[in-house]
């Protein structure tokens, strides 16, 4: 991180006079699905993403896009997905924040429900895909992600197991979990029954703020 200090001297006396420090923001890239995307808020500033940006002196950058996953993407068709007609998982789009210069302090990757529907062996091989990925490419930033969210009613068996597959991958001091913010509270969910509404995002966002906190100290 580059701290700029400038010094300018003064006409009259000639003593220099030195601005304060200029600190750039902590930055985050987020990567994930439509809960990080912030589907299910009335605004993007009730998404829990927008709540941890609007809370802090964090700017994220965020490439999270609904329907999507490790694995699972759309070619065309996506718009009921993520508004867009085709909805890339979470590898092509850190292609595309490695190929546009973003360059970030933290990235966080959180998601992994809509890859339950696909083989378990492609699914692991995603993962691995992806982390290499950012470790060959971010090699500056610090890699964390989050165990995969579900709504209000029971989480399916797979979605831990992914978890731990997750955990496994990056760390454990680099796994963030969550537990599950809407497990058992419908007031916390859209109308869909799937996402998190205004609710439901601000307990994501009470729950991952201070452990992006400790992951953008350490």
């Amino acid at each position: 991180m580059v701290v700029v200090s400038v010094v300018s001297k003064q006409p009259s006396t000639g003593a220099p006079f030195e601005t304060p420090a200029v600190q750039p923001l902590p930055s985050i890239l987020l990567l994930g699905d439509s809960y990080a995307a912030g589907t299910g808020a009335s605004l993007p500033g009730k998404s829990w993403a927008g709540l941890v940006s609007t809370n802090t002196d964090w700017t994220v950058t965020n490439l999270a896009r609904g329907g999507t996953g490790f694995l699972k993407s759309y070619q065309t068709g996506g718009f009921s997905a993520c508004g867009q007609e085709e909805c890339p998982d979470f590898q092509t789009m850190a292609e595309r924040a490695y190929r546009d210069g973003v360059d970030p302090d933290l990235i966080v990757v959180s998601g992994g429900r809509n890859d339950l529907s696909q083989p378990v062996g492609q699914e692991q091989t995603a993962v691995r895909s992806l982390f290499l990925f950012l470790e060959k490419r971010f090699p500056h930033a610090r890699i964390v992600a989050t165990n995969p969210l579900w709504d209000a009613s029971d989480a399916p068996a797979a979605l831990s197991k992914l978890g731990d597959y997750i955990r496994e991958r990056v760390g454990g001091a680099n796994f963030l979990d969550l537990g599950q913010p809407l497990a058992g509270r419908p007031d916390r969910v859209a109308d869909d029954d799937v996402h998190p509404n205004d609710q439901g995002h601000a307990a994501i966002a009470r729950a991952i703020r201070p452990l992006l906190g400790d992951a953008l100290k350490n």
